[in-house]
């Protein structure tokens, strides 16, 4: 079983090797435009072998199990692989976690008691576009002046962010 991009190259090569069934999971759309802006020529280079072993390895694998369907689309699109070799595994949550209810408690520890609040919990990497969400919740601040939003997560993209909020004043 492999998933991101180079452990699909090794893994299915080592599964063909040893000749035993290769599955690939598909959690993230590393064939999006992100990847291919703002990185050295270098860096983009190197994405670029990679992604030609993942398309010629593709064949390889007898299952994907892609978290949406719009990633089982793309695999199709971007690795030429039919779609009947895809499975969608919506990853597992539990909705009743996410029902309204008293978020009191959540809200004075975010510092948002009695505002409007987004959430972004996840990495900070150029792949999320967190940057949307500032530039978003900058404008909304107009509408909504007691606006909060709140950003967790570590990643090398924190330092851009933290000074495109200071620099639109986002809330």
């Amino acid at each position: 079983h492999t998933a991101t991009l180079a452990a699909n190259v090794a893994g299915r090569t080592a599964g063909r090797l040893a000749q035993i069934p290769v599955v690939s999971s598909v959690v993230g759309d590393t064939y999006a435009a992100v990847y291919r802006e703002k990185k050295t020529p270098l860096a983009r280079a190197k994405h670029q072998v990679v992604q030609a072993l993942d398309r010629s390895t593709a064949r390889w694998v007898r299952r994907f199990a892609a978290n949406s369907h719009a990633l089982a689309a793309s695999t199709v699109r971007d690795l030429g692989v039919g779609a009947d070799r895809i499975e969608v595994i919506h990853r597992g949550r539990d909705p009743e976690l996410f029902v309204p209810g008293d978020d009191s408690m959540a809200r004075v520890r975010l510092g948002a008691r009695g505002r409007p609040l987004i959430l972004s919990v996840g990495r900070l990497k150029d792949i999320k576009a967190h940057e949307d969400l500032i530039e978003a919740s900058a404008r909304l601040r107009t509408d909504f002046p007691r606006l909060e939003t709140v950003i967790v997560g570590e990643g090398n993209h924190r330092a851009p962010l933290e000074r495109l909020i200071k620099k639109l004043d986002a809330p």
